[in-house]
C-alpha cells in the first residue's frame, strides 16, 4: 500500500483551566481551514481522551512542509486565537517519518 504522506505531526495538549472540552473542540475545528492553506498538508485527525487531553495528528507530504507551516501558522490570527486555549506547559509536539501504513482487510 502506498503511503499517504511521509510525515506525521503529533501534538498532545491540555486546555487552560476553565476551558470546556466543547469550547476547545470548536477552536480546534476552526484550524481545519487554516491548515488547508498550507502546501503539503494532507489530512488531520483530532481526538480527546476521557481526562480532557487532546491529540492532534496531522499528515504532511514531508517534514519541510510541516516545519514551514509551523512557522507560518504562528502568524495567523485565527490560529493564534485557537492556540490561546491551550496550556503551553502541557503541549508536546513531535514529527515522525511514516514508514508503514495498512488498512484493515474487509474480512467479515
Amino acid at each position: 500500500m502506498e503511503l499517504q504522506g511521509k510525515t506525521l505531526e503529533m501534538v498532545i495538549f491540555k486546555t487552560k483551566t476553565g476551558v470546556s472540552t466543547e469550547a476547545a473542540q470548536i477552536a480546534m475545528r476552526k484550524l481545519n481551514t487554516v491548515l488547508d492553506e498550507f502546501k503539503g498538508y494532507l489530512q488531520r485527525f483530532t481526538a480527546v481522551a476521557e481526562d480532557g487531553e487532546f491529540i492532534d495528528l496531522v499528515f504532511w507530504d514531508n517534514l519541510d512542509y510541516a516545519m514551514q507551516a509551523n512557522k507560518a501558522v504562528m502568524k495567523n490570527e485565527e490560529a493564534l486565537e485557537s492556540f490561546g486555549l491551550i496550556d503551553d506547559q502541557s503541549m508536546q509536539c513531535r514529527h515522525f517519518e511514516i514508514f508503514n501504513s495498512v488498512k484493515a482487510s474487509s474480512k467479515v
